[in-house]
C-alpha cells in the first residue's frame, strides 16, 4: 500500500511550509522592486521664499508642479522655483496672494481659486485673467474641474460652466440664499461662510 501524503508530512506542518514559502517570496519580491530615492536642493528665485503652509500641490499637465500657498502661488519647473505675488501696481499680476486650490480646464490652462477669485494663468505672457461675471465682478469659487468644453466652478452661489469655445457662462445649479464668499474648505480655512437667514 501507497503512503499517503498524510502519513508524510501533518497537515500543520503543511501550512507551515506553505507559509513560509509565501513569506519567503514577498520578501524575495520586496527587495527586487525596492527603489531607491534621492534629494536635492531646489533652486529658488532670489525672492521665492516659500512659508511653512501649503494649501495645494499638483502636478500640470504641462510639465509644472504647482504650489499654492496663503503667500502666492509656486511653479517649480524641474529646475527653478519661482514665485508669484500680488501687486497692486500690476493689474495682470496674481489677484490676492492667499491661492487654496488649482483645477485645469479641457484645454490645460491653469485655473487659480484666491480669496480675490478665481483667475486663469496665461502662460504665454506668464499673467493672470481673473474671470469675471456679466456686471464685470470677480467670480468668487474653491474648486473647479474640466468638463465638456471648459470648467465647471463650485462657487459660493451654485455651481457653474464656463465655456472657452465661445466665451460663455451658465449656471448649472443655484445655491438657496446669497453667498458672496466661498465656503470654508481644507484649502481655505481663514474664510467664513455665512449663509443669509432664509426667514423662517
Amino acid at each position: 500500500m501507497r503512503p499517503c501524503m498524510y502519513d508524510i508530512m501533518p497537515v500543520g506542518g503543511a501550512i507551515r511550509l506553505l507559509l513560509r514559502l509565501l513569506v519567503g517570496i514577498f520578501l524575495l519580491s520586496q527587495s527586487v522592486l525596492a527603489q531607491h530615492y534621492s534629494f536635492s536642493t531646489v533652486t529658488q528665485d532670489a525672492d521665492a521664499e516659500f512659508p511653512s503652509r501649503l494649501n495645494y500641490i499638483m502636478e500640470g499637465s504641462r510639465g509644472c508642479l504647482w504650489i499654492a500657498t496663503r503667500s502666492g502661488l509656486g511653479r517649480y519647473d524641474g529646475n527653478i522655483l519661482k514665485k508669484y505675488v500680488h501687486d497692486d501696481a500690476d493689474t495682470l499680476s496674481l489677484p490676492g496672494n492667499d491661492v487654496y486650490s488649482l483645477a485645469e480646464d479641457v484645454d490645460k490652462d491653469l485655473w487659480l481659486f484666491t480669496v480675490a477669485g478665481i483667475t486663469r494663468f496665461d502662460y504665454q505672457t506668464d499673467t493672470f485673467h481673473p474671470l469675471t461675471d456679466e456686471a464685470g465682478n470677480k467670480l468668487r469659487g474653491y474648486s473647479g474641474i474640466a468638463w465638456r468644453e471648459g470648467i465647471l466652478f463650485s462657487t459660493g452661489s451654485g455651481i457653474l460652466y464656463y465655456n472657452k469655445r465661445d466665451n460663455s457662462m451658465k449656471t448649472i445649479a443655484k445655491m438657496p440664499g446669497r453667498h458672496d464668499v466661498a465656503p470654508a474648505t481644507p484649502f481655505a480655512p481663514n474664510m467664513a461662510y455665512s449663509p443669509q437667514p432664509s426667514g423662517r
